[in-house]
């Protein structure tokens, strides 16, 4: 199984996770079986390419997101798109696989969405439930 972190620099497991899940520079893929791990660049619509992040992440093979926050929209669409979110972490791609692996994560519901706009003026998401119907996945496509 496939997991991304998101994250601010390439150093593998031992790279810092990102504070922002769509605005991350780059995201680790780890596989959960092996370890092993690849830091790629973040190439969805926030960073000039033309899908939003949960759904560049499902091509990608994603089927976890470990994350520190993310706005309730991005909740959602990773939901709609098979990507479970887990949220209560922070330190490096290593320590937030090991709490994944040891249980200790909160798995994301829409009440977990990032409520902080107010300190972080330069992200905004759009309330749970303001999907536009053209970006969600088509039922029997995953």
């Amino acid at each position: 199984m496939l997991i991304a972190v998101p994250v601010d620099a390439d150093m593998g497991l031992s790279s810092p996770c990102s504070g922002h899940f769509g605005r991350a520079p780059h995201y680790a893929l780890v596989d959960s079986e092996s370890r092993t791990c690849a830091v790629i660049r973040n190439e969805s619509s926030h960073h000039g390419g033309t899908k939003l992040p949960p759904e560049w992440l499902a091509d990608q093979g994603v089927h976890v997101l470990l994350c520190g926050g993310l706005g309730g929209r991005a909740i959602e669409l990773c939901q709609a798109y098979g990507i479970v979110v887990y949220v209560g972490q922070e330190g490096t791609v290593a320590e937030f696989v090991d709490a994944y692996s040891a249980g200790s994560l909160h798995c994301a519901t829409l009440d977990d969405g990032c409520t902080q706009h107010a300190a972080h003026p330069q992200h905004e998401h759009a309330a749970a439930g303001e999907l536009g119907a053209s970006r969600l996945p088509r039922r029997g496509k995953e």
